[in-house]
Parts: structure tokens; sequence; C-alpha cells
């Protein structure tokens, strides 16, 4: 019995799960609240509608999404906010081409430049 209690508490903690968090800043470092953090083009992305994910950032500048997998997904990232230039990026391009190999938890600053 101690056996599978212990079989169960380590297979418990090794949920395979991926999540990127960020925190959005202007170019002199404050928080830009409602900013989105959207993933695009994901293949059945956890089942949501058209393969879409989006989060506002908190009054912090921050915001998280996350899903189940073993790595991150083929998604396209993007950070956007009215006023400010959009930055769009991937997992691939995060995890320089390797996704497999990559930390499936990652918390990034981006700074956005205002619009022109």
């Amino acid at each position: 019995m101690k056996r599978i209690a212990l079989l169960a508490l380590l297979l418990a903690g090794c949920d395979p799960v991926w999540g990127l968090n960020v925190k959005v800043r202007s170019p002199n470092g404050q928080p830009l609240e409602k900013a989105a953090l959207m993933l695009t083009d994901c293949p059945d992305q956890n089942q949501h509608d058209l393969g879409t994910m989006t989060e506002l950032t908190d009054k912090n500048g921050e915001a998280g999404v996350g899903g189940l997998g073993t790595q991150y997904p083929p998604c396209n990232v993007t950070i956007a906010k009215p006023g400010y230039i959009t930055q769009q990026t991937s997992f691939d391009q995060m995890c320089n081409g390797n996704r497999e190999d990559c930390d499936r938890v990652q918390t990034q600053t981006i700074t956005l430049q205002p619009q022109p």
C-alpha cells in the first residue's frame, strides 16, 4: 500500500503542463494594465475555439497562459495594447527552434514601445 501511495505522489508531481507568464512594461518600466497576451494558430489547443487563448494583464502588468502537454504547442504569441506597437513571436522562436527541450514554464518581461 505504501508503494502505491508513493507512486501516486510521484506521478502527481509530474503533470505534463506548460505555462507562459509575461510582465508587460512601458519603456520607462511602468506596468501596462490591460495589455493582451494572445496565443493564436494553436492546433486543438485545449479545445479552445479556433485554437486561441487570450488573457489581459492586471494592474501589475502581469498575465499568464498555460495548458496541458509535455512541450509548448506550435502557437504564435502576440502582446498588444492600444497606443503601443504590437509584438509577435512564437514558442518556436522563444525556444530557439527546440520546443521539446525548452523550459515548460517561463516568465518573460516584454517592453512595448509607444506608437509614433
